[in-house]
């Protein structure tokens, strides 16, 4: 697959459908950009995703299938959740804005958009772990769209604002290294630094026992809104490791 395949991964969260699969898969190649990804679907009739899947079975043959979110996002060096539901004190994206940020953030690694399953959508809680969400406008009178068809509306204004950020009249772009000192951190490196985060504020009592997430994930994602770096993330993580408890 070319690079712009690889750097938009289409993360599709326990999708009931295989019809819908395969046209998921149709969208993308018709676009010529993004990867897919499965989390722990509950069935796995691939070959009837084929049936619709018209001339991009490339696309599900090379598709990675993972057991958790956190495997699927790794990788990425910013996640984006698709929604429509209004999310309290968080302002969502449309399409189209969706796309111009993550093609910048493209230019440092990886980025993921993720979908929910076509009844319920995503949880709350994985809403919770994203760096941002981001809404289709309707109707109130259709609030939501099939999934084939948000993914579809999502590739395609992916492709226009690539394609206008590749245009020779578009500002330069200066191409950052993936030396230890200048890599992007992924969802790994920051998944890391939350795990001992969570650990310390908890000790030291900053965190609600009760519900410790609800803050914690407030503050990761203002850390990733930063863009921070590999070394930058590695240096709160020895920070934290020296004012963890011993034991």
């Amino acid at each position: 697959m070319g690079e712009g395949r690889d750097a938009f991964w289409f993360i599709l969260h326990r999708p009931a459908s295989p019809e819908n699969l395969g046209l998921c898969a149709r969208a993308l190649k018709a676009t010529g950009l993004g990867r897919l990804v499965l989390v722990d679907p509950p069935h796995h009739r691939f070959a009837e995703a084929r049936k619709t899947a018209v001339r991009a079975e490339d696309l599900l043959d090379s598709m990675r299938v993972e057991l958790t979110f956190e495997d699927a996002i790794a990788g990425a060096v910013r996640v984006v959740a698709t929604t429509a539901r209004p999310q309290e004190s968080r302002e969502a994206l449309d399409p189209r804005a969706c796309a111009e940020a993550l093609v910048r953030d493209a230019e440092r690694g990886p980025v993921a958009l993720v979908f929910g399953e076509e009844k319920r959508g995503l949880p709350n809680r994985l809403l919770a772990r994203c760096d941002a969400i981001a809404t289709i406008p309707t109707d109130s009178a259709q609030p939501s769209l099939n999934l084939a068809q948000a993914v579809t509306i999502f590739a395609y204004e992916l492709r226009r604002a690539r394609k206008s950020r590749m245009s020779p009249f578009s500002p330069s772009r200066v191409k950052r290294g993936h030396s230890a000192f200048s890599r992007a951190a992924t969802r790994e490196d920051l998944t890391r630094l939350r795990a001992l985060a969570r650990k310390v504020l908890l000790e030291a009592g900053f965190l609600n026992p009760q519900q410790p997430d609800v803050i914690l994930d407030e503050m990761c994602r203002l850390l990733a809104r930063g863009g921070p770096t590999a070394r930058e993330v590695g240096l709160y993580l020895a920070a934290l490791k020296k004012l963890a408890p011993r034991g």
